[in-house]
């Protein structure tokens, strides 16, 4: 979540500032120890703060519990997540992909993956979601590498 709508720079700048805040790593139960005021001290804005609280209560108090997301498929996922604040499909898909390494998510509301595809088919007129979530169908399987793949041609 840090680092949505923020560049890459940043991203890891509010990062390493939090690590600081926790003592070297962060962990739910040592961001939940931080106050709202501390955790925006790093750069988070107010509904950042809102979302990584929530979660973060959320998996102290165990109504989420991440260790069980290894036997869950990627749609449960997405329904244990998607009702805290802040967290919508596009935040499910990243962490599916990027933490849990998980190989068939097809991120069609992707802006980068969206023109990704465009330039890899010389697209003259940007593809819509729906259209390509339809296109994904053969990758199924595989969809985060073509995913991947679009990223780096976009």
């Amino acid at each position: 979540m840090i680092a949505q709508q923020v560049s890459t720079a940043a991203a890891r700048t509010i990062t390493s500032r939090l690590e600081i805040q926790c003592g070297g790593s962060i962990t739910a139960t040592k961001v939940g120890a931080l106050s709202a005021k501390k955790l925006q001290s790093v750069g988070l804005t107010g509904a950042k703060v809102r979302t990584i609280s929530e979660l973060t209560n959320a998996s102290l108090s165990g109504e989420i519990n991440f260790r069980k997301f290894a036997y869950l498929s990627d749609e449960e996922i997405v329904q244990e997540l998607l009702p805290l604040f802040g967290i919508g499909r596009w935040t499910v898909e990243m962490f599916l992909i990027f933490h849990l390494g998980r190989l068939d998510v097809w991120p069609v509301d992707d802006l980068a993956v969206r023109r990704g595809w465009d330039n890899l088919h010389s697209n003259s007129e940007p593809i819509k979601p729906k259209v390509l979530n339809a296109l994904g169908e053969p990758f199924a399987g595989m969809r985060s590498v073509v995913a991947w793949y679009c990223w780096r041609a976009s």
